[in-house]
């Protein structure tokens, strides 16, 4: 007798849009293949909430971009921040923001120009979020 032993990976993707701490679910599904089998299967989903903030710079979106990029981040707690914008040389073009920030998720528009609002050329950028102890660089291309 031969055992047949199958491998079954799946990603399931739940949005919860009010959940407490610890709460609790059994989900139901069943998996049927092209040969008219079915598999029956139960989840069983407990909460798990984690507050825990931190300090994260990402990716500009899009990027490459043009004519303008979202550069988003979070910070851990409030305080003082920083984002710059520095072309290839590491010369700074503009500061994006500078001042007192709350704790939580950011997002700040880049329209690709300069301090002076003159459009800069395509080509490669770097963009510094400093915020407290913090500090992360990160590269983004502008095509025009």
């Amino acid at each position: 007798m031969k055992t047949l032993i199958i491998l079954i990976c799946l990603i399931m993707v739940m949005t919860v849009t009010e959940a407490k701490q610890g709460a609790e679910a059994i989900v139901p599904f069943t998996l049927k293949d092209t040969g008219g089998n079915r598999w029956s299967f139960t989840v069983h989903v407990s909460v798990q909430i984690e507050e825990t903030v931190k300090n994260a710079l990402f990716e500009n979106y899009p990027n490459p971009f043009n004519p303008s990029t979202t550069i988003t981040y979070t910070l851990a707690e409030s305080g003082h921040t920083r984002l710059d914008v520095f072309n290839s040389l590491g010369q700074r073009i503009l500061t994006l923001f500078d001042g007192a920030q709350s704790a939580g998720v950011h997002a700040v528009n880049w329209d690709g120009r300069d301090e002076n609002g003159l459009a800069v050329s395509g080509g490669i950028y770097f963009y510094r979020l400093q915020s407290g102890s913090y500090s992360k660089t990160m590269k983004m291309v502008l095509f025009k």
